[in-house]
Order: structure tokens, then C-alpha cells, then sequence
């Protein structure tokens, strides 16, 4: 039995200061594609998808609006995201992966955020970031050999993350102390704590 796909619904956009017109436009094509939508019926229901401040621009302006180029184009200059790359870039220099953080989740992150800061940003720019930001229980093991491509850091990341846990899961089972784990912990991921928060201390 054949079953139709469900359309979706466009995020709304608000012209406010939160909004990324960038970001917004390009959800709203995507969810048109996934709906099929021509390009005359994005212009036809933007309307919808737009509340307060760019509701009313886009009343204002509905007549010279004729095309949904001319309508991105005009949405673009009437809500610049003056400060994107900025803040992009000052998030990336703060995000750090939290304690129970995935290392896929934190990458993807990461990833993001250099895109949005620097387009043209290095594969060394981007491991850079993410050796600055992740878990210290895996950076410890990192540090040994730094990778050099995003590639190798996901590649060595993963393999750290899913030995500690299932350490974690194996010493949970037989009940160790915290002093036990702690010095495994120690000797798997390095002796030498002062080296490597020294290493990290230069990449940021």
C-alpha cells in the first residue's frame, strides 16, 4: 500500500534580532522541496510563514514582491544579519563539549559554527576548534597524536568515547571504587596532565 508523504511546515520567521534570515531562508526551501513546491507557491505561502515585524514588512512591500527571488533578495536587505559571522565566531571560541556530550553532536556543532564564522576556514582552523573544545577525558587521549583532518579527530574521538563507556559500563558491573577508575582513568588516557593542558593551552 502506497502512503503519501505528510507535507511539512516552514519554521516561522519573525524579523526579529533572534532570527538568522540566512538560516530561515534556507529551511523554508528545504522543507518546499521535501513538500514539492515551485518556486511560484514559496511566493504564494511565505505569507504564512511570517509573524510580527516581517509580517508587516511583507504587507508593505506584498505588490513589488512578483517573484520568490525577488522576495529572498528583498528579505535579505531589509533583515541583515550584520553580526552572524561575529557571533559565530564567538561561539565557536566558547563551545565545549559537556560531560555527557556526544562526540558526534559536538562536532557537528563545531562544524556549524567555523562554517558560519570563516566559509573558506582550514582543515587545520576546524581541528584546531575541535581539539580547544572537547571533553578533557578525551583530549587526553587525543594529545598522544594529534590528528591533523577533521576525519582523523572523529575517527580517534569515537574510539576514545566508546572505550571510556564501556569501561564505565564494565566497572559499574563489578562495583569499583572511584579511586579505581580514577587511576585507570589515569594510566589509559596519559600520566602526564601538566604536558597536555600545556598542549591545549596553545591551541587556544
Amino acid at each position: 500500500m502506497f502512503w503519501p508523504i505528510a507535507p511539512r511546515n516552514p519554521a516561522t520567521f519573525y524579523g526579529e534580532d533572534f532570527d538568522d534570515v540566512q538560516d530561515w531562508i534556507e529551511q523554508y526551501e528545504r522543507v518546499a522541496r521535501h513538500n514539492g513546491w515551485t518556486e511560484d507557491l514559496c511566493r504564494k505561502s511565505v505569507y504564512f510563514s511570517l509573524e510580527k515585524t516581517a509580517r508587516i514588512w511583507f504587507n508593505n512591500h506584498d505588490a513589488r514582491l512578483t517573484s520568490w527571488e525577488s522576495f529572498k533578495e528583498s528579505l535579505r536587505r531589509a533583515f541583515p544579519k550584520r553580526f552572524r559571522r561575529q557571533r559565530a565566531v564567538e561561539l565557536l571560541r566558547t563551545r565545549a563539549e559537556g560531560p555527557t556530550g556526544s562526540v558526534t553532536s559536538f562536532v557537528e556543532d563545531v562544524l556549524q559554527l567555523s562554517t558560519g564564522g570563516d566559509p573558506l576556514a582550514t582543515e587545520e582552523t576546524k581541528v584546531r576548534a575541535l581539539m580547544t573544545g572537547v571533553r578533557s577525558d578525551i583530549f587526553g587521549g587525543l594529545v598522544r597524536h594529534p590528528p591533523t583532518t577533521v576525519d582523523e579527530f572523529v575517527t580517534e574521538a569515537t574510539n576514545i568515547e566508546q572505550g571510556l563507556a564501556a569501561r564505565s559500563y564494565y566497572y559499574h558491573r563489578l562495583g569499583a571504587s572511584p579511586t579505581i577508575a580514577a587511576c585507570t582513568t589515569t594510566s589509559r588516557l596519559g600520566v602526564w596532565p601538566t604536558s597536555a593542558a600545556c598542549f591545549r593551552e596553545e591551541l587556544q
